[in-house]
């Protein structure tokens, strides 16, 4: 990486030298070319640099899967553009991935729980469950479902990792926020310096859930 910025930094200067002996190429546009080197404020050009570099590294830190190519569901199988993400089927779990539809479609799922919940959980330092009550919109020590989706759309989930809290987020396929819960990192179980973080995105709890999913996009990102 840092050999990649330092060549975008060659091009840029190759460039803004080139810039200026374009100008001062005829002998009028020499004095012209003097004068605006002299009001160019150099620490100013550098900064802005600087955050460019940023911006290229901060591309490059996301990774984005839109299932545009087929791929075939092999549990322990690595996939995505640098194979950042996994499989991991259980209980004869199926993922369809055609590279065609758009989406991953996960079939497999005929349990008895409550009819279509988007649930907002974590587990508290005593590894106990606690989910967000969207309707009192509050944390609760059992099963409360954040929102209640509709059959045949698309919706955006968030999960947001800040230096304090974890933020969850559910809008609809417009962007429409539906509700949003927050939680301290403190209270949330091996949320430490010394454990890793692992976003698991499917349907494990298949005695639970009922029907069938679609993912149309992951993507993750790191500032």
């Amino acid at each position: 990486m840092k050999s990649e910025t330092k060549d975008k930094m060659v091009f840029f200067l190759i460039g803004f030298a080139l810039g200026i002996s374009i100008i001062a190429f005829s002998w009028g546009g020499l004095r012209k070319t003097a004068k605006k080197i002299k009001d160019v404020n150099f620490r100013e050009v550098g900064k802005n640099a600087l955050v460019n570099m940023g911006q290229w590294t901060h591309k490059r830190r996301q990774v984005i899967e839109d299932f545009s190519k087929p791929v075939k569901a092999v549990s322990g199988k690595s996939f995505g553009k640098n194979g950042q993400l996994t499989f991991e089927l259980y209980r004869n779990g199926i993922f369809l991935i055609d590279g065609k539809s758009g989406y991953a479609w996960q079939r497999n799922v005929w349990g008895h729980g409550m009819p279509n919940p988007v649930f907002m959980v974590y587990f508290d330092r005593d590894n106990k469950l606690v989910s967000y009550d969207g309707k009192g919109n509050e944390w609760q020590s059992d099963w409360m479902k954040a929102v209640a989706y509709e059959q045949n759309k698309w919706y955006r989930v968030e999960i947001e990792k800040t230096k304090r809290q974890y933020i969850m987020s559910v809008c609809s396929d417009a962007g429409k926020l539906l509700k949003s819960a927050s939680v301290n990192l403190e209270k949330v179980w091996n949320a430490d310096e010394y454990h890793k973080d692992y976003f698991v995105i499917g349907d494990p709890h298949e005695n639970y859930y009922q029907g069938s999913m679609k993912i149309k996009e992951i993507a993750v990102s790191q500032n």
